[in-house]
């Protein structure tokens, strides 16, 4: 419990307090850290971060998003700020693609187009807007130097993408694993938790903490960065393993998925090999209407598996009935029986799965035959898959 003892020995109690009240919620967060950017700023060695604008609109392909908070260092790096308290059930599996996905619709913008993006939510007149704004908190910018950086940061698609929340540490801790295990796709994203106290006359105490250290990430538009299906198979592989692995442990899933690369061959001429989805999966494309395959392997409940994930759509939903109604001779073809689910409580899309906890995942003398169990089931069920699939 943290105290604050003044100068003549009077205690005050601070309480820390939860997020799940109405006094804090996700607007409250934004707010106070829009109010003192201060918390964002965690690492010693980090550029100050200055704050622009609140509920950025972003168009996207299909609708309008908003980004929570839309700052800039002081070096012109734009800073990208996602609130998530994690009582939101969608929060888990959102909230990495939604931060990715605002950074791949402001990558290869000039700063012009940014200007014109954020100067709406300005309430200031008069030539560049944001340098304004950055100008009033820190004053020796100049103006020529931020300018060209934050365009080559804008260009080069070089964000500091930060999510921050309540209780992460025990809430997130896959998405810290993986993101440690994606190296040049998910970093210099950053986790921040948000702790908040509060005394008997009302006084707050309010403090973060980073979870994941920042690297630099590179999120490009277009065929050359994240897709739809390895963002979907980002967010199952959090949600697949949330407990902190030790190191041996990622070293020899990493061995083991490899040696699964390298080592299945797949029947169907038009699928596409399996990839490196996280420490404990490998993901495969699929087409629409589904997303895509995943095969895993859950150290702490000791199962592995494959599931085919379908789009949260009318076609996707249209395909999942169908299958369903045909699956006994899905699990024929299969050999296996197949579980259908219409949802899950970390994915609203529909999947399929086959499953086994026979192998104990402990003994290194058995991933031999755990890559063969995976490695066959995963063909037959893409081979019967595939030809159900409408064309």
């Amino acid at each position: 419990m943290p105290l604050l003892i003044n100068n003549e020995g009077r205690v005050t109690e601070f309480i820390r307090k939860s997020f799940e009240t109405t006094s804090y919620d996700e607007k409250w967060l934004q707010k106070i850290l829009f109010d003192q950017p201060d918390l964002l700023t965690t690492e010693n060695s980090e550029r100050r971060i200055l704050p622009i604008c609140r509920e950025l609109p972003l168009k996207s392909q299909n609708s309008k998003v908003f980004l929570d908070l839309f700052c800039v260092r002081d070096d012109g790096r734009p800073v990208l700020v996602e609130c998530k308290l994690w009582r939101n059930p969608q929060a888990r599996r959102e909230v990495i693609g939604q931060i990715l996905e605002y950074a791949s619709l402001l990558q290869g913008r000039t700063f012009s187009d940014l200007e014109a993006i954020v100067a709406p939510r300005l309430n200031i007149s008069g030539p560049n807007p944001i340098f304004q704004v950055a100008q009033s908190i820190k004053p020796d910018l100049n103006e020529k130097d931020f300018v060209d950086a934050c365009h080559g940061y804008l260009s080069r698609g070089e964000f500091d993408l930060i999510i921050a929340g309540d209780g992460i540490r025990s809430a997130v801790s896959g998405i810290k694993e993986l993101l440690e295990s994606r190296g040049g796709l998910a970093s210099r994203l950053r986790l921040v938790e948000v702790e908040v106290y509060e005394s008997d006359q009302g006084d707050l105490l309010v403090q973060s903490t980073s979870q994941v250290k920042t690297q630099t990430v590179q999120v490009t538009r277009g065929s050359s960065g994240i897709t739809r299906n390895q963002e979907s198979a980002l967010v199952d592989q959090s949600i697949i393993e949330i407990s902190d692995e030790p190191s041996n442990w990622r070293k020899r899933s990493r061995q083991f998925w490899q040696r699964f690369i390298d080592e299945t061959r797949l029947d169907h001429p038009d699928q596409e090999p399996p990839k490196h989805g996280g420490v404990n999966t490998v993901w495969l494309a699929f087409p629409k209407p589904a997303s895509h395959i995943t095969c895993y392997r859950v150290r702490s409940t000791k199962n592995i598996g494959i599931f085919l994930v379908l789009e949260d759509s009318d076609e996707g939903r249209d395909c999942y009935s169908r299958l369903l109604e045909d699956k006994k001779q899905l699990d024929d073809e299969v050999g296996r029986e197949l579980v259908f689910k219409a949802e899950t409580g970390w994915n609203s899309k529909p999947f399929i799965c086959l499953e086994t906890a026979e192998f104990d995942l402990e003994d290194i003398t058995r991933e031999t035959a755990q890559r063969e169990f995976l490695g066959t089931y995963l063909n037959r069920l893409i081979n019967a898959l595939r030809k159900r699939l409408p064309h």
